[in-house]
């Protein structure tokens, strides 16, 4: 799970506990609030949130989640759409 995968990256505290919601149902997504505490250095926390992003990634990859691309349908001036 996405929680999980936050929980296990290296440079992220156990306690409290990472916390994980979901914000918002989009169009073609699902947008999370993840929350983790690390060590206050800049270096470390710039350092875990690269490491969370990715393996929430990879959980959602193995999960078999796929991020949708937005998909948009363009039409020039007296351009109709084909059936």
């Amino acid at each position: 799970t996405v929680a999980q995968a936050v929980a296990d990256t290296p440079g992220v505290r156990k306690s409290p506990a990472p916390l994980v919601y979901a914000e918002e149902l989009a169009p073609s997504a699902v947008n999370l609030r993840i929350y983790f505490w690390t060590d206050a250095e800049q270096a470390q926390v710039l350092a875990a949130r690269h490491a969370v992003v990715t393996r929430v990634k990879h959980a959602l990859d193995a999960a078999g989640i796929d991020i949708p691309y937005p998909h948009r349908v363009l039409l020039r001036k007296k351009q109709t759409v084909e059936p």
